[in-house]
């Protein structure tokens, strides 16, 4: 009976949308002048950030940015076959969804060593055609820098797979780190029974920092212009454990890490390259693939260790980086926000510009911490009934 309650609470709230951090978007930003404090600036993050629902992701849309904070999505062994079946296409699509005014096309997002890097990865979400475009749309889009998107970022999204299609499961396992309120769940490495049903709750998104000035960009001419992140997040929740991992990656080259491709092996009396992992076909079994015959070991995950980093200390910085956009919006006139092209603006500047930002701390996932919760009453309740 236990088993089947908890099998209840993972079947359930699996709409994308409802992953979005608390208290992100009813935050209120406040700034006065140095010279006069009756000089007061002010607007609600809910004005300015668009909770964008597609079929298998969400977005939360900074429309002054023209670009994407944060995107969850859930991730399943079912989609992630799915998707391996379905067509993958390069190309970017403009999201017509979004107001002319703030809508970014494919050539406005060209910068010399970044790439175009997915939110919600195609690998993940596109289980059909409609889903496949969705996340096709440049709204799904952000500024990765080529070491990254190329590198730990793909590592990363290979990871989370190999997690739900319990490949790999060993050395994944080691990765997660459980809450301290968790002690009683069963250990992650003991939870064969649920092979089947692993679900992972994924939230990524971007971060800027004071130091970078990445944002200034804002304050150009030119009205085409994307900012570029100085760094990314992704975080990953298991719904049945609630164990979780976060990671805070640099965009630029220092994110650069060993090559993923698999190692090949000179044959002996041979010139050519011989690769031992080839494709084969067993009767009643599906054709095994390269990232099932060589899961990552233990070994390749040093270099994802650097970057990880607490629930609690990505969501510090988050709050941070909201601080950082807020500066900056709020010394930019009104008119110019995101809709008008920016003409000889005066910022304020930071030294002379106090902001105050109005908010309970940001907290993600909190519905799984709900479920959590929820969770160990019912199996307090169940084992002292």
């Amino acid at each position: 009976m236990m088993e089947t309650g908890q099998r209840f609470l993972a079947c359930r709230f699996h709409n994308p949308a409802w992953l979005e951090p608390l208290n992100l978007r009813g935050a209120v930003m406040s700034a006065t002048t140095a010279d006069t404090m009756n000089n007061i600036s002010s607007f609600k993050r809910c004005d300015t950030l668009e909770l964008i629902s597609r079929s298998n992701y969400a977005l939360l849309y900074d429309k002054n940015l023209r670009m994407a904070l944060w995107c969850g999505f859930y991730l399943n062994s079912r989609m992630v076959r799915a998707a391996r079946l379905q067509r993958k296409t390069h190309v970017c699509y403009t999201d017509k969804t979004l107001p002319k005014e703030i809508q970014v096309q494919s050539s406005h997002m060209q910068r010399r060593a970044y790439d175009k890097g997915h939110m919600a990865p195609l690998a993940s979400v596109a289980t059909c055609v409609t889903t496949a475009f969705e996340a096709s749309l440049v709204s799904n889009f952000v500024l990765q820098h080529k070491a990254l998107n190329r590198g730990i970022w793909k590592r990363l999204e290979h990871l989370s797979r190999c997690y739900v299609e319990g490949y790999g499961f060993s050395a994944l396992g080691e990765l997660f780190t459980a809450n301290q309120y968790d002690e009683p769940l069963l250990p992650l490495a003991g939870r064969n029974t649920w092979n089947s049903s692993r679900c992972l709750a994924v939230s990524t998104g971007v971060l800027f920092r004071s130091e970078k000035n990445s944002l200034n960009c804002l304050l150009q001419q030119e009205k085409q212009a994307v900012p570029i992140p100085d760094e990314l997040y992704m975080a990953l929740w298991d719904v049945h454990s609630h164990q979780h991992i976060a990671f805070i990656v640099p965009n630029d080259e220092t994110a650069a890490i060993r090559s993923l491709k698999p190692k090949r092996l000179h044959a002996k009396g041979q010139k050519g390259r011989v690769s031992p992992v080839k494709k084969t076909r067993i009767r009643g079994f599906a054709p095994l693939h390269k990232h099932i015959q060589n899961p990552l070991d233990k070994t390749d995950l040093s270099d994802i260790n650097r970057f990880r980093v607490t629930l609690k200390e990505l969501e510090h910085r988050i709050a941070l980086s909201e601080r950082v956009i807020a500066e900056k919006l709020l010394c930019i006139p009104h008119g110019a926000r995101g809709i008008e092209s920016i003409n000889a603006t005066k910022c304020l500047g930071r030294k002379n510009c106090v902001v105050e930002y109005q908010t309970p701390p940001v907290e993600l996932f909190s519905l799984q911490k709900r479920r959590r919760a929820w969770k160990m009453a019912f199996t307090r309740s169940f084992l002292f009934a």
